[in-house]
């Protein structure tokens, strides 16, 4: 088959995505029910080859109901040798690519197809490429992409929806900055990832092109991306007496009982943020306890944006855990600035940002060593592959953002 040369450019590579279903997972023991390919390369019209294939014995009712394909349907369908002879020729020379490619490869390989060396895995470069994604299973991960899905676990249909993908991908790749896919590049040798072929290409393109797109060196530190510090002057607002805020926002009628659907007004509750407002005022220390039901959240978050909107100051609200930090920032706040909105006192200066325990955030130095290390296995080098493209475009640097799970990929 014709040598694929690293200095090849990617609009120059022809592609064979291929798919195979099967009577189960074990590339030894189970057998191909069908087979399909698109041969693909960038300018050009795409080549189709799909097949059904008769096992030696019946399809399992599950893959029946996970394929639609029946034992009606394979019947008279051509053995798994005359197949695989057809699908050598199609094959011709091409980069191949799959969504967990070693899979189908596999299986390919043992009804006696000869595959050429260079493969793509869709699976690990999206894990890769787009480390928020929700899931990295291909009808999944197409969803979120916006990739329209074709007909599920049928070969030539999934074939249609990775293509989608893979193009994807590939754009995705050539937008990385040159560090960052130079990193990668490095990475992916490494750990002898299928999809280095392509990699290497895009990086040395990028360099004999002295291609200066996304070159640049940023601040990739966590810190480098939290919300820059305003200092902007707060305006003069009209202030609200602090009894008069109170029944304003907590009392019968107030702005809570139009926002909150069966607000009740609380004795304990106003007590609390009346105790809160007079804190702030004095500057003095409080220690409250209020039991469950209380409202204790508003009750601090409404005299402590008060205090921060009059004053220019900034005010810290801290928790003993991230799921109340959570509800905080994504329920409590936002409804306590729309009730500041509602009565004239934020005028649209008030912001907020959130800050984690240290454990929460990567370790760039560590992270620095870990690229360096001679050697790498697999899975390691696919993950601080990950850590370095959600570098690219985190504002927080928060890793909850990344989702390192591989589960239910296929």
């Amino acid at each position: 088959m014709t040598q694929l040369y690293a200095n090849q450019n990617l609009e120059d590579v022809n592609y064979c995505i291929l798919d195979v279903e099967t009577t189960g997972l074990d590339s030894k023991h189970d057998q191909v029910i069908e087979i399909a390919g698109l041969k693909y390369s960038e300018g050009t019209n795409i080549e189709t080859f799909s097949s059904l294939v008769k096992p030696s014995g019946p399809i399992p009712d599950q893959i029946t109901y996970l394929t639609g394909i029946t034992d009606s349907d394979v019947e008279y369908a051509p053995p798994v040798e005359e197949v695989a002879d057809s699908f050598q020729k199609f094959l011709s020379s091409s980069v191949i690519v799959g969504h967990n490619v070693n899979f189908d490869a596999g299986f390919l390989k043992n009804c006696g197809v000869q595959l050429p060396d260079e493969m793509f895995d869709t699976l690990d470069m999206a894990y890769i490429l787009e480390p928020s994604a929700p899931s990295y299973n291909l009808g999944q991960l197409a969803d979120y992409l916006g990739i329209r899905v074709n007909q599920s676990h049928r070969a030539l249909a999934d074939c249609m929806t990775t293509l989608d993908l893979f193009k994807h991908l590939l754009n995705r790749i050539r937008h990385l900055r040159l560090d960052t896919l130079a990193q990668i590049n490095g990475l992916s040798h490494k750990g002898n990832w299928a999809s280095s072929g392509v990699l290497t290409r895009e990086f040395n393109r990028r360099v004999l092109e002295g291609n200066t797109e996304n070159n640049s060196v940023k601040d990739s530190s966590p810190e480098g991306h939290l919300p820059p510090v305003k200092t902007h002057a707060y305006d003069e607002v009209d202030r609200l007496e602090d009894d008069d805020l109170v029944d304003a926002v907590f009392g019968i009628g107030g702005v809570l009982e139009s926002e909150v659907a069966d607000f009740e007004s609380r004795r304990e509750q106003i007590q609390m943020t009346q105790e809160v407002l007079q804190s702030f005022k004095n500057g003095s220390k409080l220690l409250v306890e209020a039991g469950t039901g209380v409202g204790k959240s508003m009750a601090y978050l409404v005299p402590a944006l008060k205090h921060s909107i009059e004053s220019g100051e900034k005010v810290v609200v801290s928790t003993n855990t991230i799921t109340l930090q959570d509800q905080i920032v994504n329920k409590d706040l936002p409804l306590a600035s729309k009730v500041m909105k509602r009565l004239g006192i934020d005028n649209g200066n008030a912001f907020n940002t959130v800050l984690k325990g240290r454990r929460n955030y990567v370790c760039l130095n560590r992270l620095k060593n870990a690229i360096n290390r001679p050697s790498q296995d697999r899975a390691n080098s696919l993950l601080i592959a990950k850590i370095l493209v959600w570098l690219e475009t985190t504002k927080t640097g928060d890793v909850a953002e990344i989702n390192i799970s591989r589960q239910a990929h296929a």
